[in-house]
Parts: C-alpha cells; sequence; structure tokens
C-alpha cells in the first residue's frame, strides 16, 4: 500500500487547488456564462442561495447575481493584492540590494526615505491616494504599492547585507566581476528567495487592505464589485439575508488562508532566512 498523504500536504493541495481555482475563474469572468454583476439578473430581488438553478448564490438586494459579483469581486481584489504585491516586490528589491550592497551615504538616504514612508500609517496613504486620484482598481493598486515597497526593501536589504559576505560573491569580485554583475547574477538571485516567499504573505494582506478600503467606500466604487464593497453592502441586510455578507467574506477568508500556506511552504523549502 502506498504511503499515507500527510495532512500538511493535503493542506497545501487545496491551498494550491483553491487559489488556482479562484484566478482562473477572475481570468476567464468575461468568458464565463454569467450575469453582467452591475444589472439585476432578473430571478427576483434578495433570492435565497441554492433557490435558483441559474444563481446557485441567489442575489443581492437588487436582484444582481451574487455569483457573477463574487467572481469579478475576485478579479478586482486580486489585481489590487498581486499588482501591488508585484509593483512593491520588484522597486523594493532594487532599493533594498542597492542600500545592502554599497552601504555608505546610499544606505543612509535609502534609509531615511524607508523610515519616511514608514512612519505614515497605511490606510492614510490610501486615503489620500484615492481622494487624490480616485477611486478603482489602479489607484488602490498604486496606494497598496507604495505601502508594501518599504517592507520589501527593508527584507532585501537585510538578506543583502548576509549574502554580500559570502565567499562566492567575494570571489566573484576578487576575479574582477563589475558590481552590476556581482549584483545581478549572484546577490539577487539569493534575495529573490526569500522575497517571493514572504510575497505570499504580503499579497494576503493587501488583499484584505484592499477589502478594508472598499468596504469604507474609498476602494473600488459601486455598482463594481469587490469582495469589500460586497461585503460593505450587504452588511445593511445581514440579519434578513447573512448570504450578501457571508459569501464575500468566505472567498476572502479562504483566499488569505491558501496564500498563507502557500507562502510558508516556499518559506519551509527555501534555503535562506526571511528575518529582517
Amino acid at each position: 500500500m502506498g504511503a499515507a498523504v500527510q495532512p500538511g500536504r493535503i493542506g497545501l493541495i487545496l491551498s494550491v487547488s483553491w487559489i488556482a481555482l479562484v484566478v482562473l475563474l477572475a481570468l476567464a469572468a468575461d468568458f464565463l456564462p454569467l450575469q453582467d454583476p452591475t444589472v439585476d439578473a432578473e430571478v427576483g430581488i434578495r433570492v435565497p442561495p441554492l433557490q435558483s438553478l441559474g444563481e446557485p448564490l441567489g442575489t443581492d438586494g437588487f436582484g444582481r447575481s451574487m455569483l457573477a459579483r463574487a467572481i469579478f469581486g475576485a478579479r478586482a481584489s486580486l489585481a489590487a493584492g498581486i499588482g501591488a504585491a508585484a509593483a512593491a516586490l520588484l522597486i523594493g528589491l532594487a532599493i533594498g540590494v542597492a542600500a545592502g550592497y554599497f552601504r555608505g551615504k546610499v544606505d543612509t538616504a535609502i534609509g531615511i526615505a524607508i523610515d519616511a514612508l514608514l512612519s505614515f500609517p497605511g490606510i492614510v496613504v490610501l486615503v489620500v491616494v484615492g481622494a487624490t486620484i480616485g477611486g478603482g482598481v489602479g489607484s488602490v493598486t498604486l496606494g497598496l504599492a507604495i505601502v508594501a515597497v518599504p517592507l520589501f526593501a527593508r527584507l532585501a536589504r537585510a538578506n543583502t547585507l548576509r549574502v554580500a559576505p559570502l565567499e562566492y560573491v567575494l570571489a566573484a569580485r576578487g576575479l574582477g566581476a563589475s558590481p552590476r554583475k556581482v549584483v545581478f547574477l549572484e546577490i539577487v538571485p539569493n534575495v529573490l528567495t526569500s522575497m517571493i516567499a514572504y510575497a505570499g504573505v504580503v499579497v494576503g494582506v493587501l488583499i484584505l487592505a484592499e477589502s478594508s478600503v472598499s468596504f469604507l467606500g474609498l476602494g473600488v466604487q459601486l455598482p463594481q464589485p469587490s469582495w469589500g464593497n460586497m461585503i460593505s453592502e450587504g452588511q445593511k441586510a445581514l440579519r434578513t439575508d447573512p448570504h450578501l455578507v457571508l459569501v464575500p467574506a468566505a472567498l476572502l477568508v479562504l483566499t488569505i488562508l491558501a496564500l498563507n500556506q502557500v507562502a510558508e511552504y516556499v518559506r519551509s523549502r527555501s534555503d535562506t532566512s526571511s528575518r529582517l
């Protein structure tokens, strides 16, 4: 008989499967047989879940399909979280590696800039960006990226300081390799591994932040759905129609848990430490 599958492995498989499903549905939303998430699905007002074959998750107070809104809301929330994390990772990697490798005045100047950004509460940055350029996925993504850059920069700097004195880096420098080659061929590949593991956790945090901002009405604007504004809109009828809140909330929680599970696995498989 084959070896039993470990519980941790089952959790990882379920997490990867869930993330893949959510991403696939979000990407393919325009091609799926879904109702327009911003208009009445014409099956009734506030239809409970499992009451209509065409609308298994029911409808909201405007008769809009909860299934369609959940899937299109996933697109908005994932786009903001993943887009902001990717941008912040690339910018933070460049800043942190420069600070950790060149040290001196470069490190001092970057450190001051990072400390200045960290001194502003994230919600304040998001509110200012939203008020300046308006709500929407683009503005939320920009605000989240600004908030996340210092986190990645600090991690990249810490790991660069750890990698720079290692023998293979010193050997490359001793053989006459230019600073550019040392950075891109020896340091960045080793620093990037821990940052990718960290990015999985950050994506979950940023998705939650996007949902919080949209919940407050400063992110994705109605009638365009995101999980955050769906929760905000549904709380008005929480007692009579709890599915209006439970559906997007469950999707949000499951997605964040899955991202954390995958990030923890990547971190455990990494040879580098992600400590700051």
